[in-house]
């Protein structure tokens, strides 16, 4: 904790289950109904977000911050406007593109140095990849359970 601070803990966050970092040294993490972005300097800023569950949460080399439930995702822009990407508001599985793709517990997300975002699409048995146009195509995994190379 920075000098004259309380800690993230200290300020009502409760359970944090997702992290990430951005390239000025913001800390984002995710935390069962709040999304939170501390700076370097300990400032605690909750984050806007459509959902009444947070799960994971990421930020890409453009400061833009993805936000998710469990079925769905939403961009934060680096502007402070929130929009859709894909997903719903129920479990499914097909790959699509905005709310004709399905997610089924999106456990992380992170974003590539592609511009697509990666999804952790755990009770689907999945990784999937969604592009900035929010098509969602599934990249790994076949649904079932295994530990094959």
């Amino acid at each position: 904790t920075p000098t004259g601070s309380t800690s993230i803990f200290a300020q009502g966050l409760f359970a944090p289950v997702t992290l990430d970092i951005d390239t000025a040294g913001n800390l984002y993490v995710g935390a069962g109904h709040t999304f939170r972005e501390m700076s370097p300097a300990g400032v605690i800023t909750t984050l806007p977000t459509d959902f009444s569950v947070d799960f994971a949460i990421c930020v890409d080399h453009l400061g833009n911050i993805y936000e998710s439930n469990e079925y769905a995702i939403d961009m934060l822009s680096s502007a402070g406007t929130i929009s859709f990407v894909a997903g719903g508001s129920k479990a499914g599985s097909a790959d699509g593109a905005g709310s004709a793709a399905g997610f089924n517990m999106i456990d992380e997300i992170k974003a590539g140095p592609d511009g697509n975002i990666y999804v952790a699409d755990g009770d689907n048995n999945k990784v999937r990849m969604v592009t900035p146009a929010g098509a969602v195509t599934t990249i790994a995994g076949t649904g079932a359970l295994g530990a094959a190379d």
